[in-house]
Formats: C-alpha cells, structure tokens, sequence
C-alpha cells in the first residue's frame, strides 16, 4: 500500500516572476518533496501513536485487547518514504499492511493513510510544512 504525491503546476498561483520560476527548479522541489514525505510519515507515526485513522476516529478494538496494530511493532515499523526531484510516496513495505487499511472478511479496517480527500489535519500538516521549506529558501 502506497499514498503516491507530485509536485508540479504553476506555482504561486501562476505567477511567471523570478520567484515563481525558481519555485520550479529541481533544488527546490527535491527540498519540498522530501519535506513533504517526512511530514506524511510523521502523520503515520502520529496515527499509530493515538490508534486513530487519519480522519481522527479510533480504530477498532481487537478481541485480545492492548495496542492495536502493534503486536511485533512490524507494520508500524515498515513504514517508508522515497522522494525525488518532484514526485515522492510514502508506503509500507509489509504485505499484510493493505489489509488492515482497507478491512476483509474477518478483519476491520484500521486505516493507516487517508484514502481519498486529504483530512483537515493532514491537509494543515502539509501546508504548514511547504510554507516552512518556502520561508527557508526565500526567507521571510
């Protein structure tokens, strides 16, 4: 299971000045996307700290109760990010990982990343780290 990201577009809302065209150059998008992925990871992490889904709800209880999704520290463990110039995912290298986020027959979901629209929370975490990787290349 994978969340996959790209950065492209016009940026700064289409704006053609130097700020705008330097926002487009690979050093700057490798700092954004790795940024970025770090920040996804961390929600992750976050997600299995609190035994809640992105959206914030608990996860289903299991029938031998403690930490939920924890047992060997595997899953949570296997979580990675591989960033490049403009594109980056973040995933899970374990199999058994898709199962838990989208449920089976005899097993709930417990989702680990969103699966569509992005949470507020999510949302706010990527935003607030783009403006801090912004302000450190233009400063202000």
């Amino acid at each position: 299971m994978k969340v996959d990201f790209k950065v492209s577009g016009a940026p700064l809302g289409g704006t053609r000045d130097a700020r705008g065209r330097y926002l487009q150059t690979s050093p700057l998008k490798r700092a954004l996307t790795a940024n970025l992925s770090e920040t996804l990871l961390d929600l992750v992490r976050e997600g299995f700290e609190k035994q809640r889904d992105p959206s914030g709800s608990r996860w289903a209880a299991t029938e031998r109760g403690g930490r939920i999704l924890q047992d060997t520290g595997r899953l949570r463990n296997s979580w990675h990010r591989r960033a490049g110039n403009s594109q980056f995912t973040v995933s899970s290298s374990v199999k058994y990982g898709s199962f838990h986020q989208s449920g089976a027959r005899h097993l709930k979901a417990r989702k680990m990343v969103p699966d569509g629209e992005l949470p507020a929370h999510w949302g706010h975490a990527l935003n607030d780290t783009a403006q801090a990787v912004l302000k450190d290349w233009f400063g202000g």
